[in-house]
């Protein structure tokens, strides 16, 4: 029942380490609100931002951890967020990661997230995360945790459930390297990986670049569907088996993923992972997740078509009533997209809508003259 809140830990090797024993776990860690790191030089991290382990129910929540960096003689993987030993149940979500380098030339590891529990059942649920800027010195001939940037890094143990996530590779590797969005290695365990809502962007320009990189077989995947695989030029969608270079051909080695989309998701810019707007593809294209109801600033969630990624956009709908006058409530609200804004006519004969505006697309509500009972307006983007 330990509580890390609201602090600002800089210039040392690990922000937080907190590790418990391996019988008798620790139990309810609260990590939340923190800043590990900096973007000043100085005042990096020079190993993770917060290693937890030997835990059982913990709380990673709403913590920036802006700035791990290498020596330039370290042999060590530099991580975000790194969990390892025995991990029983947990939530790791709304948290801002990115600036995680290893700068060593001989092209040892970073990664923005890295799972590693030996607990093959560890029921840790990672959530509206955004990640970027992860990058190493770069290694041509190998992609285990510890040669390459990856934004997240399973790599051992299983029991993970990855909602909602959205993570850009777009910083190169100086030796080209072989990088990826997220990496599977070989020893995770057979059916314990979920992957759903996610956005997996590569925008990097040098090496052979993955957006999803997977040393494990299909089988290793107990739910994959509802991600945008977003492989932006030169860069290759997928790895199972051999390379996969289109969505289809991802989705036959997975043998899932059939609503899965392979589009630019129009982030803010390579350093905001906020959606740029209704023209993201990724709007209104997740399937609900039980659970989680809010994303990585609190907005709601659409309870029918939630959008990929760690970010929702809410619209603001606001009714008029014409002639002749009533009333109407509520005259505005906030709806999710896919969800509806629904207004109510007094008296409910012979009234009329008279508009309906705000920032729903244009399209969305199908007329503005009702006559009897509640007006429903679908705030679905179509």
């Amino acid at each position: 029942d330990n509580t890390i809140r609201n602090n600002v830990v800089t210039r040392v090797q690990n922000a937080a380490f907190l590790y418990g024993a391996a019988t008798g776990l620790d139990q309810n860690w609260l990590i939340t609100g923190n800043t590990f790191g900096s973007t000043v030089a100085a005042d990096k991290l020079g190993f993770r931002g917060l290693f937890i382990g030997n835990v059982g129910n913990l709380t990673v929540s709403q913590n920036t951890i802006q700035g791990v960096v290498s020596s330039p003689t370290s042999g060590s993987t530099m991580s975000g967020i790194q969990v390892g030993a025995t991990i029983a149940g947990g939530l790791i979500e709304r948290n801002r990661i990115s600036d995680i380098k290893h700068t060593s030339t001989t092209g040892w590891g970073s990664n923005g997230l890295f799972l590693n529990a030996t607990s093959t059942a560890s029921n840790l649920t990672v959530a509206n995360n955004f990640i970027s800027d992860v990058a190493s010195h770069g290694y041509n001939s190998g992609t285990s945790q510890s040669d390459n940037g990856y934004g997240i890094m399973v790599n051992g143990g299983g029991g993970y459930n990855l909602y909602f996530n959205s993570v850009l590779m777009a910083t190169n590797q100086t030796n080209g390297g072989i990088p990826a969005a997220i990496n599977i290695a070989s020893g995770v365990a057979a059916g314990s990986l979920d992957l759903r809502d996610n956005i997996f962007a590569n925008a990097q320009t040098a090496g052979t670049r993955y957006v999803i990189y997977s040393a494990a077989p299909a089988t290793v995947f107990s739910a994959i569907d509802y991600n945008d695989y977003f492989a932006d030029t030169g860069v290759t969608l997928g790895y199972l088996g051999s390379a996969r270079a289109t969505l289809g051909d991802w989705q036959t080695a997975t043998g899932q993923d059939a609503n899965s989309l392979a589009a630019d998701p129009l982030f803010v810019s390579t350093t905001d992972l906020h959606l740029s707007g209704a023209a993201s593809p990724a709007v209104g294209a997740g399937t609900p997740i039980a659970g989680i109801t809010v994303d990585i600033d609190g907005d709601a969630r659409s309870a029918t078509m939630p959008n990929l990624g760690a970010d929702e956009i809410n619209w603001t709908v606001t009714a008029s009533v014409g002639t002749p006058s009533g009333t109407i409530a509520p005259p505005s609200q906030t709806v999710a997209g896919g969800d509806t804004a629904t207004f109510t006519l007094t008296p409910d004969t012979g009234y009329e809508i008279d508009s309906v505006t705000g920032t729903c697309p244009a399209g969305s509500f199908a007329g503005n003259v009702y006559t009897t009972g509640a007006i429903t307006g679908d705030c679905e983007v179509i």
